[in-house]
């Protein structure tokens, strides 16, 4: 709801990555070559510190221990649908993907 209520979409856009099915829900995961994209939505933050305190712990990120954790959160650059392409951060997964569905398309129909 906080993050509903601080933000505003910028639409969907694409960004460097494997996309992983675990199940519940997906997991990002850097790429191995430079065709590999997964399609997201970019979200622009009222009051990015603030959010970002909210939403490491709930992506379960210690800053103290960052690589203890199951995502990590990087900056990375997201490149919206008219083509611009905008400085983002985004959660990559940290865990083991072996045995995973690679997600085809890179996009995450739950």
């Amino acid at each position: 709801r906080a993050l509903h209520e601080a933000s505003r979409s910028l639409g969907e856009a694409r960004v460097a990555g494997r996309l992983y099915d675990l199940g519940r829900y997906p997991a990002l995961v850097p790429a191995t070559s430079t065709s590999e994209r997964c399609w997201g939505e970019v979200l622009e933050l009222d009051d990015a510190a603030a959010m970002l305190a909210l939403l490491d712990p709930y992506e379960g990120i210690d800053p103290t221990r960052p690589d203890a954790g199951e995502y990590r959160r990087i900056s990375s650059t997201a490149q919206l649908a008219d083509g611009t392409e905008l400085a983002a951060w985004a959660y990559v997964y940290q865990g083991d993907v072996a045995g995973r569905p690679l997600i085809a398309g890179g996009r995450w129909i739950a």
